[in-house]
């Protein structure tokens, strides 16, 4: 689902690109990975028009969700703010939405380390001007989903840049190889300790039972961490429709939790 909701972003992105208008008016719903970086896109290119749901609980939903203020009360949502607005007061919230009668600091502390840590990965190396969250619950569909994405440089930019790890020789990779050699460890600081963010991130949101997208410029990766007999991912070279100026990770947690205790895993 993760995959077909950013295709749903890049034919808005097209039709608006032919157009100059994104006309939403037959919407039926949005997810963080098409709701994000469309309104990331919208922002962007204020001149391109906008035409509104039809559909009046759509239309709450849209102004409710993109209105940049989280409500005092536990809901099942984080509404789109800026990545570096995120603190544990938020992310207290959407885990007291989604969690039952169950103790919730297991799921707390995992979640407030992942996002976290995609925080800091965005502050240590993307270079953006904008970086956005949003994050949805549904209990009736049985999972959450939380979406990332900044404008940044890139994943295989950040690489390009840094040229870490290789000798001080120009190497010719696809996007794709640099995603899988980030989320596999390999890091651009070229002090010791690094590199181990977003590997940990994964490890711990396929432990919860989570499935992962990202896309970072033209190359995209998706981990089925739902599905116990698939043990490899899914690599994807993004063409001109498909291509992301930026980063985008979404990942979806399956109901019932699996709850992970980082320290007890070794995580940290």
């Amino acid at each position: 689902m993760l995959v077909q909701s950013y295709m749903e972003f890049c034919r808005y992105r097209s039709d608006a690109k032919k157009n100059n208008l994104v006309d939403l008016s037959k919407a039926k719903w949005f997810y963080p990975t098409t709701l994000l970086p469309l309104a990331s896109f919208l922002g962007q290119n204020k001149d391109i028009g906008l035409i509104m749901p039809n559909d009046h609980d759509i239309l709450n939903y849209f102004s409710l969700i993109t209105k940049n203020s989280v409500p005092e009360t536990a809901k099942s949502f984080i509404p789109i703010i800026k990545a570096k607005k995120l603190d544990g007061r938020y992310i207290d919230q959407i885990y007291a939405a989604m969690a039952s009668q169950e103790d919730k600091s297991d799921i707390g502390q995992s979640l407030k380390y992942v996002i976290g840590e995609l925080v800091d990965n965005i502050d240590q190396h993307s270079k953006c001007n904008l970086s956005v969250f949003m994050a949805q619950d549904y209990k009736k569909k049985g999972f959450l989903e939380a979406s990332f994405f900044d404008n940044g440089i890139t994943i295989p930019g950040s690489f390009k840049k840094a040229n870490m790890g290789y000798k001080g020789k120009k190497v010719n990779k696809s996007d794709v190889e640099y995603i899988e050699e980030a989320i596999n460890g390999a890091s651009t600081k070229p002090e010791g300790g690094r590199g181990h963010g977003l590997p940990s991130i994964i490890k711990i949101l396929k432990d919860m039972h989570s499935n992962i997208f990202i896309i970072s410029g033209k190359g995209a990766i998706y981990i089925k961490g739902t599905d116990k007999y698939m043990t490899s991912n899914i690599l994807y070279n993004a063409d001109e429709y498909t291509k992301l100026k930026g980063t985008l990770v979404s990942f979806q947690i399956s109901h019932p939790i699996n709850y992970v205790n980082i320290y007890e895993k070794g995580y940290l």
